[in-house]
């Protein structure tokens, strides 16, 4: 399963969108067509089942799909923007950044 790298954040539009890497302060601009290919390669499980749901959503031949999708996806691994495996863990720094969400009881 793909996933974003720690300390990248994305920011998804209708019109395309951006990744923010917190560790080196780069933007990745995304077309609307490679936004839409990267939601769809997070949420699937699988580069096959990307490729058919992409097809499907923007209605053109699986072939075409998978081509574009590993590019894109391989052009975000280069970036260091992506990664595959399991969801790590919450780490104690997570739980400090949200401390403000807390509710105090007194």
């Amino acid at each position: 399963m793909r996933r974003l790298r720690e300390g990248v954040h994305p920011a998804l539009t209708d019109e395309g969108g951006v990744l923010l890497d917190e560790h080196t302060g780069t933007w990745t601009l995304l077309t609307p067509t490679a936004a839409s290919a990267f939601t769809t390669l997070l949420a699937a499980p699988d580069l096959d089942t990307a490729a058919t749901r992409f097809a499907c959503l923007h209605r053109i031949d699986p072939d075409v799909a998978g081509r574009d999708l590993r590019a894109v996806d391989r052009r975000l691994r280069e970036d260091g923007l992506l990664t595959t495996g399991p969801d790590r863990p919450p780490t104690t720094t997570d739980r400090l950044r949200k401390w403000w969400r807390r509710r105090r009881t007194s």
